[in-house]
């Protein structure tokens, strides 16, 4: 039996997305995503790591920005890492393979043709 870890999340952009290419010229975006889950004083946000790769990145680095709200679509995952203070915590992370663009952003548009569904 085959195992899937596919994610689809609803939320806000946490940062502008920060763009990359490693030395064989792929293009790799990162940023973070805010969830909102419950209502009242059982309401609870939760933060995903991004990271976008390929064509989609540069798509993703274009459209998105800081506060917009998006849905992206990717392969979850845990991570562990040594924060600044020596403590070891968790993060959350999402390589994301699908997004869309739920509001728009400030950036100029891209064409017409490209433009993904809002």
């Amino acid at each position: 039996m085959p195992n899937s870890a596919t994610a689809i999340l609803v939320g806000h952009i946490g940062r502008d997305p920060e763009l990359k290419f490693t030395s064989s010229g792929l293009a790799i975006a990162s940023s973070s995503i805010a969830v909102k889950t419950g209502y009242g004083d059982r309401e609870r946000t939760t933060w995903y790591r991004l990271s976008v790769f390929g064509k989609t990145a540069e798509r993703f680095n274009e459209w998105v920005s800081k506060g917009q709200a998006v849905q992206v679509i990717g392969t979850l995952y845990e991570d562990e890492f040594t924060g600044r203070d020596g403590q070891t915590r968790k993060s959350i992370n999402v390589d994301v393979s699908e997004f869309t663009p739920l509001t728009r952003n400030d950036n100029p548009s891209p064409p017409a043709n490209e433009l993904p569904p809002f």
